[in-house]
């Protein structure tokens, strides 16, 4: 009982100094978008160095309606004529403002694999993406925060079938 209790307060101990020298052993947190490689950073600023990782659509973040209002302007707007299937996914920043920007695009196929959409079709989703205006801004002690987001559009012989999330 002595040695578990011994063995206990050294990792206690051992994890307490580690997180108080505030030491990072990785320069950037998983998902980082690189402002250097983004798509349409231009005039997009974030509030802070500190971009949260927080992906929760509601009711927080995310498009300011509801997801079919965000689904309803998409197909008002998607007219595409090719037969691709995949999964297009653009991850963003929306700022503490609810301004989007910071873009990267992820191409898979149906099994989740990468590959390459039609030129055409990627860059009709994403000018509909970058004209959506309406982006909650999320709050961490009471204070507006930049926060991570992601679409995805779901495709199967080119209609698209799901928007995430």
């Amino acid at each position: 009982m002595a040695t578990n209790l011994l063995i206990f307060i050294v990792l206690i101990s051992l994890t307490i100094s580690c997180h108080s020298r505030g030491e990072k052993k990785y320069k950037n947190d998983i998902g980082f978008i690189d402002p250097a490689t983004a798509l349409d950073e231009e005039g997009f600023t974030a509030c802070e160095n500190h971009i949260y990782e927080y992906y929760e659509s509601s009711p927080h973040g995310g498009f300011k309606y509801d997801k079919k209002a965000f689904r309803d302007f998409v197909m008002r707007k998607f007219l595409y004529e090719g037969t691709d299937s995949g999964c297009l996914t653009f991850r963003f920043v929306v700022n503490c403002h609810g301004v989007a920007g910071r873009y990267q695009i992820l191409e898979n196929d149906l099994n989740y694999k990468p590959t390459k959409l039609n030129e055409s079709l990627v860059s009709k989703l994403f000018l509909i993406t970058k004209e959506v205006k309406e982006w909650r801004t999320i709050k961490f002690d009471n204070q507006p925060k930049d926060y991570y987001f992601y679409i995805t559009y779901k495709l199967k012989h080119g209609k698209i079938i799901e928007i995430l999330p």
